[in-house]
């Protein structure tokens, strides 16, 4: 039988893994989301993005890897906020999107 020692070391070690590739990944997306921003002449708000949902999916060579959608707010004006998300599957970006916003 499997010591209860060993298992709860398994599971730290693959909570600290999964926090430490979270931190890796949203780093990744807020790179993506600042460049998309200045690329559009839009303003991140609060210079973050958010985690929303996370889940498992095959990459193009089959291998499993980890989807994750996080959300932004931008600003067009520096009056109304608009809603985006960026989706990445590992650490590549899949597809950012944007609400419709005004143009100034």
């Amino acid at each position: 039988m499997i010591d209860s020692g060993i298992i709860l070391v398994l599971v730290i070690i693959t909570g600290l893994w999964y926090w430490w590739d979270s931190r890796g990944t949203a780093e990744v997306a807020l790179n993506a989301v600042q460049q998309r921003c200045q690329q559009y002449g839009v303003t991140l708000l609060h210079g973050a993005v958010v985690w929303q949902s996370v889940r498992l999916q095959r990459n193009q060579v089959g291998k499993v890897q980890l989807k994750r959608t996080y959300t932004f707010e931008f600003t067009s004006d520096l009056q109304q906020p608009y809603q985006g998300k960026i989706i990445l599957l590992g650490r590549q970006v899949l597809a950012i999107d944007t609400a419709a916003y005004r143009i100034e």
